[in-house]
């Protein structure tokens, strides 16, 4: 595959997962999935901002390509100025994604999420058309920013600054607890560093001084994470070990790169080479899936930790893999791992799970959230297809394999069988109706045919009859 079908092929693609969440919508009358949620106690924010989103990253990207974009202005507009006025209302509650729904806890990550969203939405409000969104939008990351710097709300002390999952990073017991967390501190600061140039906030030097050394002092907290395997722990005593700390701890650090110091950078590569040895790991012994990972947070108002979910999961992954090639030089040394072959598996991985008839990727359950991840990463891969003149390594004689093993898998096979009779079973009883009503019909005109010859018979008999 060449770099301008690969080019052609992401662009088609992200348009087919757009029309495919434009239908959803339509059909459902709402962003609704697999989840179920009371709407009327519920508002549903979050949920329906992440929905929205791959709309607008398109539309951001290429807007001469997504000039015209599947899902109606009026619905999407609608959609947007109900999450940005519930934002304003409820502040930084995460409906439906909190544990406790009466509680309307502030949430970081969805601080996080709204201030990007805000940024998306301000950038838009030409193409979009409505007079009403730039206020909006500025209330919404105005408001998203206070939080995200507020020195209430994060932990800052000679190891760097970190945020929790709430503004409650801690929990006094015979010792202190910590919540901090490597996720919570990466998206908070990948939000930061996306609009300290943008107009929606119009920031003066000294307030981007102020997001800087943020910036800084949480990518130095990060990268202290770092354990004896090379990967990115969670936590403050570096105990909790899951991937996805990496996966966003790595994106963070390579999203934030030109603000960060150079002893932070120096980390990279080590980094690196670890996080590509963990996930061909992962690959050998799991495969590519869609799984969620779990979050221990603390309530502002209940006392016992709880815990949240996040649904990135591979398509975090691919994010972080393709964002690599953003750090200055790493062509270079990407070349010499098993970068490549690695990106490759998981693209195609994921790939094999797409519904192909809805275009959206769910196997047992529909999860809207996923889509948002999936978007961006898309859009991403055909950046640096551009930049970079790469391509995901799909051959012909990939696929020819791809297709011979596919027509050996037993399950394949047995699924196809399954199909191919049910379809056959179904014309059989279309030919079969179509054979009786041939027979009642081939029935019913000699019928008439006598019943005309009788008549005419008896016709001619009365006029015999008169003659004599």
């Amino acid at each position: 595959m060449t770099t301008d079908q690969t080019e052609s092929t992401n662009l088609q693609l992200v348009e087919s997962i757009l029309k495919g969440l434009a239908k959803v919508r339509v059909q459902r009358n709402g962003w609704f999935d697999s989840e179920v949620e009371v709407v009327e106690v519920e508002s549903l924010a979050f949920k329906i901002g992440e929905s929205i989103r791959p709309f607008l990253l398109a539309k951001q990207y290429d807007p001469e390509a997504f000039s015209s974009i599947p899902l109606e202005e009026q619905i999407l507009v609608r959609d947007i100025t109900f999450v940005l006025k519930k934002v304003i209302k409820q502040g930084f509650y995460p409906s439906p994604y909190s544990p406790i729904p009466e509680v309307k806890d502030q949430y970081t990550d969805f601080a996080a999420f709204s201030l990007e969203f805000a940024d998306l939405v301000y950038g838009l409000v030409d193409s979009l058309g409505t007079k009403s969104l730039p206020q909006l939008s500025q209330k919404v990351a105005s408001k998203a920013l206070s939080f995200l710097t507020d020195e209430k709300n994060y932990l800052s002390d000679a190891k760097g600054i970190r945020w929790a999952g709430t503004s409650t990073y801690r929990r006094e017991r015979k010792v202190t607890e910590y919540y901090t967390d490597v996720y919570f501190t990466s998206v908070a600061i990948i939000s930061l560093r996306k609009v300290l140039e943008r107009p929606v906030l119009d920031l003066n030097e000294r307030q981007k001084d102020k997001l800087r050394g943020l910036i800084r002092n949480a990518g130095k907290w990060i990268v202290s994470r770092v354990d004896n395997r090379g990967l990115i722990t969670g936590d403050e005593k570096k105990n909790i070990q899951k991937l996805i700390y990496t996966t966003w701890g790595l994106r963070a650090l390579v999203e934030t790169n030109d603000t960060q110091e150079e002893v932070v950078r120096n980390q990279f590569n080590p980094m690196i080479t670890a996080y590509l040895g963990e996930i061909e790991r992962k690959l050998d012994q799991e495969g590519v899936s869609l799984g969620q990972e779990y979050f221990t947070i603390l309530s502002p108002t209940v006392d016992e930790p709880l815990y949240y979910e996040d649904r990135s999961d591979w398509g975090g992954i691919l994010l972080t893999l393709i964002s690599l090639r953003k750090i200055p030089g790493a062509d270079s040394f990407l070349e010499n791992t098993s970068y490549r072959n690695i990106l490759d598996e998981v693209y195609n991985g994921l790939m094999s799970l797409r519904n192909p008839v809805s275009s959206l990727w769910y196997k047992d359950t529909f999860i809207l959230s996923i889509h948002s991840y999936l978007i961006e990463a898309f859009l991403a891969y055909e950046k640096f297809s551009k930049d970079f003149g790469v391509a995901i390594g799909i051959t012909s004689g990939m696929l020819r394999k791809a297709i011979k093993e596919t027509f050996l898998d037993e399950s394949f096979l047995s699924s196809l069988q399954h199909l191919v009779y049910s379809k056959l079973s179904g014309i059989s009883k279309t030919r079969r109706q179509d054979l009786i009503i041939d027979k009642a019909l081939a029935q019913a005109v000699p019928d008439a045919t006598n019943q005309e010859t009788s008549e005419s018979l008896a016709k001619q008999q009365q006029k015999k009859r008169r003659k004599k």
